[in-house]
């Protein structure tokens, strides 16, 4: 119990002990978002409404994955405004490519995805990273991870 103080103390109430590196991991995810958003030929078929899908499925991930990293409605809510920004900001680079173009329904369906994702980082899966930071100590602990010999 008093590690779980200190490790309070140290990282602030609500915070993980990896957060920055949960941070950058998050930002890659964007970084990967936009660049598969605005190469001239995305990987996969080209069905009807499986674009709308797969922008639902990306922000929802990028949605849960930053909303997880702590608690609260104003870090949550911070994020998803800047997330459904960034989907804004992707189409409109979309628009000015003269090969892509810019959908508001995508911006839809970015929005929506967020908000599942959100939704989602309510339930277990918000405890996400602190999840991934136990596998981690455990298997440091054992010595098969970061810091274990």
């Amino acid at each position: 119990m008093a590690s779980a103080r200190a490790d309070t103390a140290r990282h602030g109430a609500g915070r993980t002990r990896h957060e920055p590196l949960w941070l950058a991991l998050g930002l890659a995810g964007m970084a990967v978002v936009g660049y598969v958003s605005l190469v001239p030929q995305p990987p996969g078929p080209d069905l009807p409404l499986l674009d709308k899908l797969e922008h639902m499925v990306a922000y929802g991930a990028l949605g849960l994955w930053f909303a997880a990293l702590r608690p609260g409605w104003r870090w949550r809510g911070g994020w998803a405004a800047a997330l459904v920004a960034y989907g804004a900001l992707v189409e409109a680079a979309q628009g000015m490519t003269g090969y892509r173009t810019a959908e508001m329904a995508d911006l839809a369906a970015d929005a929506a995805g967020v908000g599942v994702g959100l939704r989602l980082a309510w339930t277990r899966l918000g405890a996400l990273h602190r999840r991934l930071e136990g596998l981690w100590a455990a298997g440091a602990a054992a010595g098969r991870g970061p810091g274990g010999r």
